[in-house]
């Protein structure tokens, strides 16, 4: 079961189990559904085993709290994760760790990270010399090492010779000492071997501390860290990569800094888990700071920045380049990307001290000066409820319609709406989202705020003054986000 529309899995599951005249021996999750409670799906696999049909159940792809949410519904067999010596991410994120205290065998898929993966491998030159002096290849001595780690490697050959190499390596000695620690030492899954309580005792051996301040997009890291003191590493500022701040995190403690505040998004455990080695490996504490700052409040933000910084909103085709000149310039599919990735902050990860602070800020971004009391609507109100409109504007309200239609022709769908206003006998300002279908890749579609914004910005209106009729469920979440009043009792077009 994976992402797309949700199939319970027992139909294949009984026909798989016909055409083996027998149970399924292992029968696992390939990835938890984001729109189905990973209990859902779980209860659905526990019913197959209970039923006869598979004999056990697993799961792939999950994270640190996805397990322990599994395992309060019933027991699981194995968790499979992408692990390989350039693929740490199972041992940062600590669902390996997890997995093995609650007595769950680990199976990892890719592990010698696939045929770029493979390729790497032949190019290090002290892992072939190493191999050679031992009579094995690189990959059959990287196979045993990941054994050795604690977890199942699942090499998938495609030739017999290699497979029988790959049973060999899974079922050779364990590695001497020092071959092991020569391999930890090249490959960072090894250097989180050890458990991370015992990786923690490092913290606190030196003055000062990391502090990480992490959310979403538009969350007002900025302005948090602004009046705080010590060294700031922010990848908007330094470019890169998060996984290159590291680097210049290590550089800052190596050279004395007594204090260093990291503001980025930093969703996931894995992400967070290179910066509290970090601090580690220094002696230092690490403490986190949340912004929990929600997802209205954080597109109001975002759109407010760009529109402060650039005066409009940008094309789809356009955010790259701009993201290159500003990176304030952030496309929807940021906030999405965070949102799918995020893992809550835990003291677990290793921080001394997890503090939600929640946004308090006042984003004033209208016209300082705007009095025009507006009233938002949808083309579709102009046939829907022409004469609740005329009444409004009657009282002195200035209509807006803000509309989406996917075209090419964008001016003709504003004279079309145009008309179908002055036959109203409205005066009113049109805007229109004229970009395809999908995920949003623009601001200016609904329920996305940007139009709106940009709109009533531009026109000099008060928020505070206006209403939206709110007939159209996005009008109504665009209403929310903008806190302007929806006008009640108004049923679906």
């Amino acid at each position: 079961m994976s992402a797309g529309r949700y199939r319970p899995p027992g139909r294949a599951a009984r026909a798989s189990q016909q055409r083996l005249s027998g149970p399924i021996a292992l029968y696992q999750l390939h990835a938890p559904d984001p729109r189905v409670p990973l209990g859902t799906s779980v209860r659905a696999l526990a019913r197959l085993r209970d039923a006869g049909v598979v004999e056990a159940v697993g799961l792939c792809n999950v994270g640190y709290d996805q397990l322990d949410e599994a395992l309060a519904v019933t027991a699981i067999a194995t968790v499979q994760v992408e692990l390989s010596p350039f693929r740490p991410g199972a041992f940062r994120s600590g669902i390996v760790e997890r997995a093995r205290e609650r007595g769950v065998p680990v199976l990892a898929w890719r592990p010698l990270g696939g045929p770029d993966g493979l390729a790497r491998l032949r190019r290090h030159r002290e892992l072939v010399a190493l191999a050679a002096d031992l009579g094995r290849s690189p990959a059959d001595l990287v196979l045993t090492w990941l054994r050795d780690l604690g977890v199942h490697p699942i090499a998938g050959p495609t030739r017999v010779e290699t497979l029988h190499a790959t049973l060999d390596a899974l079922a050779a000695p364990p590695l001497p000492a020092d071959v092991r620690d020569a391999l930890d030492g090249w490959f960072e899954p090894g250097r989180l071997r050890a458990p991370r309580a015992v990786r923690a005792r490092r913290a606190g051996t030196a003055p000062g501390e990391v502090v990480v301040v992490m959310g979403t997009p538009g969350a007002g890291k900025s302005t948090r860290v602004a009046a705080q003191g010590g060294v700031r590493l922010n990848r908007d500022d330094r470019g890169g990569t998060l996984e290159g701040l590291v680097g210049a995190l290590r550089e800052a403690l190596a050279a004395g800094a007594e204090r260093v505040v990291l503001d980025n998004t930093y969703p996931s455990r894995a992400l967070r888990s290179p910066v509290i080695e970090a601090a580690w490996d220094h002696g230092r504490r690490v403490r986190c700071e949340w912004l929990t700052t929600s997802a209205d409040q954080a597109e109001v933000n975002v759109v407010h920045r760009i529109l402060g910084g650039h005066g409009a909103l940008p094309a789809p085709e356009a955010f790259d380049r701009l993201n290159r000149r500003d990176p304030g310039v952030i496309p929807p599919r940021a906030l999405s990307r965070y949102r799918a990735a995020f893992e809550p902050p835990s003291v677990d990860e290793g921080f001394e001290r997890v503090d939600a602070v929640p946004f308090t800020g006042t984003v004033r971004w209208w016209a300082p000066d705007a009095a025009v009391p507006a009233l938002l609507l949808d083309p579709r109100d102009l046939v829907g409820a022409p004469d609740r409109i005329r009444a409004l504007c009657d009282e002195g309200y200035h209509p807006v319609v803000l509309g989406w239609e996917s075209t090419a022709e964008p001016d003709a769908v504003l004279a079309r709406w145009t008309a179908r206003g002055e036959a109203l006998g409205l005066r009113a300002t049109y805007a229109l989202c004229p970009h395809p279908a999908g995920p949003p890749a623009c601001w200016c579609r609904k329920p996305l705020p940007g139009l709106a914004m940009a709109t009533l910005r531009a026109l000099g209106a008060d928020p505070a003054r206006s209403l939206a009729l709110g007939r159209v469920p996005a009008d109504r979440a665009v209403a929310a986000k903008l806190q302007i009043r929806c006008l009640p009792g108004e049923g679906a077009p």
